[in-house]
């Protein structure tokens, strides 16, 4: 009897532990960092037999996971200078305890009341942030400064409430359409439909005005991969659709000057905003960088260091200044872990398209992780870490076979 409350009450703490961390995704890193260590409170409920083992070391996407934690470990303790370089690991143990935990509930995650929620709290925890912003940014764009001033419903600004990066925020956001199309599509509806369709147009909006280039590139061919592969929607509906995301897009940035020249002037820099050349530089310098020590790059975190040396070395000001990363996460492994690191990255990203040939959530999720990639170092923050080790691990259980 005690046995079967316990069973019960460990249920529910993973449970809302999951919706806990769907929340504080959109709300910072302070938050992020409370919930996910209460996340970590899973580990205490684990308990393994040799079959559950096994099936956990089948899984090849899940054990890259942990691999990539391993390796850019072993990296930096072999670069190491001084122990406090060890601080930065706390924000990678997702990579190895999210799997691990996910996997020993998998008969919950498995459980399609468990999927519905998961995708209804996030996507009202996007809509919700949106909400809030976009409100905020009105108020300052009326009233912050003597003049009216759109910017602050746009780009960086828009995401400011919460602290948020605004590439992260249009990836979250990107996801949470996605999912109005899985709930579109579910039979277990409290409210009406209509209400994830809007949701979806929307959070649309909300992604436009964050103006992310790479991230509404990638979010289109997610999002028409998607619909395809679903065959569930008229031909008509999807003309519709588009149709009308592509006519509020081209209102917006229209509309508002800062849309507009980031998205036709992809070269300009100015004070608010930086364009390809500027990332171009970024990039040239952090190769140089790596040229210096290209098997083991310069460990996690200290390679920023290392590449502001490098800004100040041939007088990047505005980067120096700036504190820039890379933006580009596959030159940002090659720095902080050089070649090895970044075989392992491109083995763990690309592994769902040759592993889970038939679970298209996982692929398309890879596939706009991927593209982002390109343009943002996507797993240094913590949030973009969590992101991915959560939805990458629940995607994969979820489609497990009994």
């Amino acid at each position: 009897m005690l046995g079967k409350m316990a069973l019960e009450y460990k249920g529910i703490y993973f449970k809302y532990s999951v919706y806990l961390l769907c929340v504080s995704i959109f709300l910072g890193n302070a938050a992020l960092s409370i919930v996910t260590a209460g996340f970590y409170v899973n580990l205490f409920f684990l308990s393994y037999n040799r079959s559950d083992i096994y099936s956990f070391f089948s899984r090849k996407t899940l054990v890259l996971l942990g691999l990539y934690f391993f390796i850019i470990i072993t990296i930096l303790f072999l670069v190491l200078d001084d122990y406090e370089d060890l601080v930065p690991i706390k924000d990678y143990f997702p990579f190895l305890l999210f799997p691990v935990i996910i996997f020993s509930f998998q008969k919950i995650v498995k459980d399609t009341k468990f999927n519905y929620n998961v995708r209804k709290v996030y996507v009202l925890s996007a809509l919700s942030s949106f909400i809030i912003s976009f409100f905020y940014g009105l108020w300052r764009t009326f009233f912050f400064e003597k003049n009216f001033n759109p910017i602050y419903l746009s780009y960086k600004f828009l995401s400011e409430p919460f602290g948020v990066h605004h590439i992260y925020m249009s990836i979250f956001y990107i996801l949470a359409i996605l999912f109005c199309i899985d709930l579109l599509i579910l039979k277990r509806h409290k409210v009406s439909p209509k209400m994830y369709l809007i949701s979806a147009f929307v959070l649309f909006f909300g992604v436009v005005l964050l103006s992310s280039r790479t991230a509404i590139f990638g979010g289109a061919i997610v999002f028409l991969l998607k619909v395809w592969y679903l065959k569930v929607f008229r031909i008509k509906t999807i003309i519709v659709c588009i149709s009308s995301l592509l006519l509020i897009g081209l209102t917006l940035t229209v509309s508002i000057p800062t849309l507009g020249k980031r998205a036709f002037n992809i070269n300009q820099n100015i004070s608010s905003y930086s364009g390809a050349s500027f990332r171009m530089k970024i990039w040239d310098n952090a190769l140089e960088l790596f040229k210096n020590s290209p098997i083991y790059g310069y460990g996690i975190k200290k390679s920023q260091k290392e590449l502001e040396g490098q800004y100040k070395k041939v007088n990047f000001r505005r980067a120096y200044l700036g504190n820039f990363n890379v933006h580009n996460q596959y030159i940002q492994s090659l720095i902080d872990s050089g070649i090895t690191g970044l075989v392992v990255l491109l083995i763990m990203l690309f592994s769902p398209f040759l592993c889970e040939e038939k679970n298209i959530n996982v692929r398309l999720f890879s596939l706009l992780v991927i593209i982002c990639s390109i343009t943002e170092s996507f797993l240094v923050r913590q949030n973009g870490i969590v992101f991915y080790c959560l939805f990458l691990s629940i995607f994969i259980v979820e489609y497990l076979k009994e």
